[in-house]
C-alpha cells in the first residue's frame, strides 16, 4: 500500500522509522517495521480489553498468569491457548527443557539499562521487566558477543521511556545497535 492511505476510516502513514495506522473507532497501531508493534486506544476501551500486553485497566502488572490464586508458568500458561482442531498434533513442549540459568548477563543489563542516558526513564518504567528481558536476549545469543542481542529490548525500552513521557538520551553508537 503506498501512504499516506486512507480508506474506510482508517489513515496509514509511514516514515523511515514507524508505520502507524490510525482507526477511526479510536485505534492506533505503531510498527517499528521490524521488531515492535504499539496499541494505543481511545479511553473509552478502559477495562474492556484484556490480552498479552495488558489489560488497560490502570492496573500497571501483567496479570495473565494469575488465575485466581494459582499462578502459571508460560509453559501451561501457552498450553491454555491451544485451540483443538480435528486431525490436527500440537504436542506439549518439553517442561523439563528450561532456560539456561541468564544471571550471568544481569549485571552487563542494569548497566545497559541504568546508564546515564536512561536517567529520565528509571522512574517511569519497571526497570526489572527490561533487565529480565535482555538477560534473555543475551542468553539466546549463545555467546555471541554482538550488541545486537539486546538491541530490542534496548530500543523497547528508550521507545517506552519516551511514550512515558520521559526523555531517554542517544544510546545508539557507531559499536552499539
Amino acid at each position: 500500500v503506498k501512504t499516506p492511505y486512507y480508506s474506510s476510516g482508517v489513515l496509514i502513514e509511514s516514515n523511515d522509522i514507524y508505520t502507524k495506522v490510525y482507526a477511526k473507532l479510536g485505534m492506533v497501531l505503531i510498527w517499528n517495521q521490524e521488531d515492535a508493534l504499539m496499541v494505543e486506544l481511545d479511553n473509552k476501551f478502559n477495562n474492556h480489553t484484556c490480552g498479552l500486553c495488558g489489560d488497560y485497566n490502570g492496573v500497571p502488572i501483567y496479570n495473565e498468569f494469575i488465575n485466581g490464586d494459582a499462578s502459571y508458568n508460560s509453559i501451561t500458561y501457552g498450553n491454555l491457548q491451544k485451540i483443538s482442531k480435528p486431525n490436527a498434533k500440537c504436542e506439549d513442549p518439553d517442561e523439563t527443557q528450561a532456560l539456561p540459568s541468564c544471571n550471568d548477563h544481569r549485571d552487563e543489563c542494569v548497566r545497559l539499562l541504568t546508564s546515564s542516558v536512561f536517567a529520565d526513564c528509571r522512574l517511569r518504567l519497571n526497570l526489572e521487566m527490561y533487565i529480565q528481558a535482555c538477560m534473555q536476549d543475551k542468553c539466546a545469543c549463545q555467546g555471541k558477543e554482538d550488541s545486537f542481542c539486546v538491541c530490542s529490548t534496548i530500543s523497547e525500552y528508550s521507545r517506552q521511556c519516551s511514550h512515558a513521557g520521559g526523555r531517554p538520551g542517544e544510546w545508539r553508537t557507531q559499536q552499539f545497535c
